[in-house]
């Protein structure tokens, strides 16, 4: 193909369209850490559901309060919804405005989390262990100068709150042919 269209290919390029950077809370990834947590932050030697829950609680009392505060809309979605496409229609919101949080998206999906269980045979002893479950996320949708837009910072609302920072490899290349003043018509994925 690159032979037979030598003369018409002015430019060619190799990206990765989304790179993803997972970040952990790094004191919260054991049984040991999260227990130890809860007893010198918390000040709770046994660890119960609703303790879990109340750190929960706290962290989506701050992203609602954070969203209030900044007047950032907070909006539900629903699992395998387009959030990029959700997000982009709070775009011009922030027209003017080099960097910003342009959309919170919620949205429940399944996250490794830490659950406090007592088991049904043997020992009767409350349990904490980790477990695959269905739990909110909020996706903060960022205006960048050099990554542009559709970038998100997706945080989990449960302990241990794992962190997915998903960048728009096409929107970067966008942004840095903007700023050195080249112009070119960009649909979708492909530039001209």
């Amino acid at each position: 193909m690159a032979e037979r269209f030598a003369d018409e290919i002015t430019l060619e390029y190799s990206l990765v369209d989304r790179m993803r950077v997972r970040g952990h809370v790094l004191n919260l990834q054991t049984i040991t850490m999260l227990r130890n947590y809860f007893q010198q932050v918390r000040h709770v030697d046994w660890i119960e559901p609703q303790h879990l829950q109340e750190v929960t609680d706290d962290f989506v009392r701050f992203v609602e309060d954070y969203a209030q505060l900044h007047n950032i809309p907070l909006v539900p979605a629903k699992p395998r919804e387009s959030h990029v496409d959700k997000a982009a229609e709070y775009l011009d919101r922030v027209a003017d405005q080099q960097r910003a949080v342009y959309c919170i998206i919620k949205v429940q999906e399944e996250t490794s989390s830490f659950v406090s269980y007592v088991p049904k045979k043997g020992d009767k002893q409350r349990k904490i262990s980790r477990a695959r479950r269905r739990v909110n996320h909020y996706y903060f949708f960022i205006k960048d100068p050099e990554f542009g837009v559709g970038n998100s910072i997706r945080i989990s609302s449960y302990a241990p709150f794992p962190v997915t920072v998903c960048f728009n490899g096409h929107n970067f290349v966008a942004q840095y042919l903007k700023s050195r003043g080249i112009g070119f018509p960009m649909c979708d994925n492909m530039f001209v």
